[in-house]
């Protein structure tokens, strides 16, 4: 499961639609893929998904000593 992967919503624009955001890679869900983007969590709300909501997300990838890693966890 990715556990790492959450809803960002910003408190100062609280109608803007929350960003697919995982907190160990920096990176941002969109256009159905992972983009690299460090965002600042400062007046931010995170909203951790349920299981069947991350199950939803492809695990996020970062680049580990040249290879690829992909997060996997278990609960």
């Amino acid at each position: 499961m990715n556990q790492a992967t959450c809803l960002v919503a910003d408190l100062d624009d609280i109608e803007k639609e929350p960003t697919i955001y995982n907190f160990l890679t920096h990176e941002v869900y969109e256009n159905d893929t992972w983009i690299h983007r460090e965002i600042d969590l400062r007046w931010k709300l995170l909203v951790h998904l349920t299981p069947e909501q991350r199950e939803s997300v492809p695990p996020a990838n970062h680049s580990m000593n040249g290879g690829i890693y992909h997060e996997r966890t278990t609960i």
